[in-house]
């Protein structure tokens, strides 16, 4: 029991150093809030029709370039439960940070899961995909990680998983994947 302990604390100690290496990338861009000028009649009706065009726009925009305007992306750890053909099904990964630096991966035990624990996650024909073969735990990120160019096709059920994107709704839009295949 004890080495499984061990080898869980090791793991997550790895996820999270991985995760918070893809996450140095800055921001592509920033988008600047737009301002609205009043009406000069301050009619509330034709104020209503503007907000709905701005709207409108922002949702346009946010299919066009597949980002919520704000530009704000998340970072989601997970397991892969589910896969689709243009998405997975994926269980959260939590992280504790513990005294001395020391960071734990909490997950619900199999059976245990609730709803709140399943994330659905799309993939958009802009997401980039990495595969990180890890061996010897990872212990030496230089030496014990490779990483190599990616596909949907790459991913396997039960494989941990490294995303950023955004939530759209109750459903999460990847735009970048990092996968991890354990030797």
């Amino acid at each position: 029991m004890r080495k499984k302990w061990i080898a869980a604390v090791g793991l997550s100690v790895f996820m999270v150093t991985a995760g918070a290496g893809c996450g140095a990338k800055e921001q592509d861009s920033q988008v600047a809030a737009i301002e609205q000028e009043p009406l000069e009649d301050g009619s509330e009706e034709q104020n209503a029709e503007t907000e709905e065009e701005t709207e409108k726009e922002s949702a346009d925009r946010q299919q066009e370039t597949g980002k919520p305007e704000s530009g704000e992306t998340e970072q989601l750890d997970g397991n892969v439960r589910g896969i689709g053909d243009n998405g997975i099904v994926i269980i959260k990964v939590k992280t504790e940070e513990l005294e001395d630096g020391v960071s734990l991966a909490i997950q619900p035990a199999s059976g245990n899961e609730t709803a709140e624990d399943y994330v659905d996650v799309n993939f958009t024909d802009d997401t980039t995909f990495e595969l990180h073969v890890v061996k010897n735990g990872g212990v030496n990120p230089d030496e014990d990680v490779t990483v190599k160019e990616a596909s949907i096709s790459d991913i396997v059920g039960d494989m941990s998983v490294t995303l950023e994107g955004y939530y759209d709704g109750e459903v999460f839009v990847a735009g970048k994947v990092v996968l991890y295949e354990f030797v």
